[in-house]
């Protein structure tokens, strides 16, 4: 993130960052995803451990996760693809989408 967020652990708030970047992101998220101008497919980068709350707010919005790939070696970040809601993504397929994950 570019801007500070200044009520974080790491500056000396009451937030755990993790967290706080997580909700703040995810509510940015929601914002971008009701506007009806965003290019279908749209692609982001978001820590792994938030997928089920985009599912739910692509899901809210009229999109569905298409596809999603870890990044990292340990597993805390992924690049998410998402396209207009033309039906839904099994979240207990895996990280790949493979019954195999």
């Amino acid at each position: 993130m570019r801007m500070p967020l200044v009520v974080t652990s790491t500056h000396g708030g009451p937030y755990d960052r993790e967290a706080f970047e997580a909700g703040y992101s995810l509510g940015v998220l929601n914002s971008i995803l009701m506007d009806v101008s965003i290019h279908d497919p749209f692609f982001i980068v978001l820590y792994t451990a938030s997928i089920p709350q985009l599912d739910l707010i692509a899901m809210e919005t009229g999109w569905s996760i298409d596809s999603i790939e870890e990044l990292t070696a340990d597993k805390k970040w992924s690049a998410i693809r998402l396209k207009k809601d033309h039906g839904s993504f099994a979240l207990d397929e895996g990280a790949h989408g493979g019954k195999d994950s």
